[in-house]
C-alpha cells in the first residue's frame, strides 16, 4: 500500500533513475462520529522511518549496490473507508481503492529515500524470471547531515561518493513459529480411499498439540545508518530544498 500511495506523491531531486518497501506500524480506530450506518472508518499510522528494509533469503548480499537518493513525500497516516453494504468490486480506482474499501492519505512528510539494488531469486509470479530487485529506506531530513542534503541537491554527483555517506549492515533474525508437537500428539490410523483419508476407526479423533519454536526468518533485514560526513567540515551552507507535491 505504501508503494502504491507513494506513486502519486513523488517529488524533489533525482540523482539517478532507480526503480521505486518499508515496514509500517499501524494504529486502527473504528469509531467516528457522524459516520453513516454501514460505513466503517479506520485510520492507520505509518512509520517509514525505520532505517530498515527486508529482502528474501535467496538474495545475493554481495550484489547490494547504491542506486539513488531523492527527496520525496511519504504518507504517514491513511484513512480507510469501508462500505459494508457494497456488493460491487472496484478495479484499480485511483487513491488505493480495493473492492468496497477506499484509502485516502491524510498526512505526508518530507523524506529522503535511499534506493539499493540487488540480485535475487525470480518470483514465482514473474513470467520473465527477473532477478533484479530494489529496496528503499527512508530518512527524515534532520536525520541526514548538511553534506548529504547538499549532494542530494547536486545535479551530477558521483554515485560512490553518495554511497559513502551510508553504512549498510545485514542480519537474519530468529522468529517464533507454531508447529505440531509430534511427541504430544495422537493421530488416528487410516488409509487413503479414492483419494480421501479414511479413518480405520470412524469414531477416532485426532489429538493435536502445538509448540512454539524459534526458527530463522525467511527474510534478511538490511539496515542503513548515516556515517560521519567527511564533507561536514567544509562550512558550505546547504541549499534550500523546495518540497512540492506533484
Amino acid at each position: 500500500m505504501l508503494r502504491h500511495l507513494l506513486s502519486g506523491t513523488m517529488i524533489g531531486v533525482y540523482l539517478w533513475t532507480g526503480l521505486l518497501v518499508s515496514p509500517a506500524n499501524s494504529h486502527a480506530s473504528n469509531r467516528h462520529s457522524g459516520v453513516p450506518a454501514g460505513i466503517a472508518v479506520r485510520t492507520e499510522e505509518l512509520n517509514p522511518f525505520t532505517r530498515m528494509a527486508q529482502i528474501p533469503t535467496g538474495a545475493d548480499l554481495n550484489t547490494l549496490r547504491f542506486e539513488n537518493l531523492r527527496l520525496i513525500l511519504v504518507p504517514t497516516r491513511i484513512k480507510y473507508t469501508s462500505d459494508k453494504n457494497c456488493t460491487e468490486f472496484a478495479f484499480g480506482e485511483p487513491g488505493g481503492a480495493t473492492g468496497c474499501t477506499h484509502a485516502q492519505v491524510e498526512s505526508r512528510s518530507a523524506a529522503y529515500e535511499v534506493t539499493y539494488s540487488y540480485q535475487g531469486q525470480p518470483l514465482a509470479s514473474d513470467e520473465s524470471a527477473g532477478t533484479y530487485f530494489t529496496l528503499q529506506v527512508y530518512f527524515r531530513p534532520d536525520e541526514l547531515d548538511q553534506a548529504v542534503r547538499q549532494v542530494a541537491a547536486a545535479a551530477h554527483e558521483n554515485r560512490a561518493d553518495i554511497a559513502a555517506y551510508f553504512a549498510l549492515s545485514t542480519s537474519q533474525e530468529k522468529v517464533a513459529k507454531t508447529v505440531v508437537d509430534e511427541s504430544q500428539s495422537r493421530f488416528c490410523d487410516g488409509n487413503f480411499v479414492d483419494g480421501e483419508w479414511a479413518r480405520t476407526e470412524p469414531t477416532c479423533a485426532d489429538q493435536i498439540s502445538y509448540e512454539t519454536i524459534s526458527v530463522t526468518s525467511d527474510y534478511i533485514t538490511v539496515r542503513l545508518d548515516p556515517t560521519a560526513s567527511h564533507r561536514a567540515a567544509t562550512g558550505v551552507a546547504s541549499p534550500a530544498l523546495q518540497v512540492t507535491e506533484r
